[in-house]
């Protein structure tokens, strides 16, 4: 399948931004106190890292690096 510039630019800043969200969640679930709010935040972490690789490896299949 062969995408436009627009889509590959899309799709690199949402694989950056899925990565960032992971890590602002993963930070949130090492500061958090409350137990309830910890596991929330470990779990959100855990689904945007998931999206990142998923994205990741579905451009790298289809031979596009990351810049």
């Amino acid at each position: 399948m062969q995408l436009s510039q627009k889509e590959l630019i899309y799709l690199q800043e949402l694989a950056k931004l899925e990565g960032l969200q992971a890590s602002r969640a993963s930070f949130y679930a090492q500061n958090a106190s409350d137990p309830s709010l910890k596991s929330l935040f470990s779990q959100i972490a855990s689904n945007c890292s998931q999206h990142a690789s998923s994205i990741n490896s579905l451009m790298s299949q289809a031979g596009i690096t990351m810049h």
